[in-house]
């Protein structure tokens, strides 16, 4: 393959990449200091969500949260891309650990997400089939782990940044 070419898209994901990457550390860093905190303090204190879950049926909910979703496949699709160009632009060792980090950043959010039972519980308390175990398990872990994806995400975008500046770096001492 064409070096250049390759040079090239690896710059075009590794810019949407990390826009997708900042745009979803904003959402989680929102999540975790108001939205979430919100649904586990009405969930804590037996506040009805009924509102909410009526709300969500008969609302225009569904796209929005569809939009939201699409922002995470998008950047998973093009987080593994850039990885690969990474890999295939033989870039140093430093860029492959950062892009298998921060390039991955999605897959690591969903791992998480899928094995703390966090995506049943809020489910389950935001459709309001909750048993009293569930939203004891929700407001146990939702802020932290809406938390922990916010670090990640951020970390993942500073990562992203780094890379920019170390190439940029590299020109100035090459010229």
């Amino acid at each position: 393959m064409n070096t250049d070419l390759i040079n090239r898209l690896f710059w075009i994901f590794w810019f949407a990449t990390t826009i997708y990457t900042g745009i979803l550390c904003g959402f989680m860093i929102s999540h975790s200091l108001l939205l979430g905190r919100f649904f586990s303090w009405a969930v804590e204190n037996g506040v009805s969500l009924s509102n909410f879950i009526a709300f969500r049926k008969s609302s225009d909910y569904p796209i929005y949260y569809g939009i939201y979703y699409s922002f995470l496949w998008i950047h998973f699709l093009i987080g593994i891309i850039w990885t690969l160009l990474t890999f295939l632009s033989k870039r140093e060792r430093i860029e492959k650990i950062i892009a298998i980090i921060a390039g991955l950043s999605s897959f690591w959010v969903g791992l998480i997400f899928s094995i703390s039972d966090i995506d049943e519980a809020e489910e389950a308390v935001m459709t309001g089939t909750a048993d009293a175990s569930m939203k004891q398990l929700f407001v146990a872990i939702n802020v932290l782990t809406h938390t922990s994806f916010a670090i990640i995400y951020l970390a993942s975008f500073i990562l992203m940044l780094l890379i920019a500046y170390r190439n940029l770096e590299f020109k100035k001492l090459e010229s």
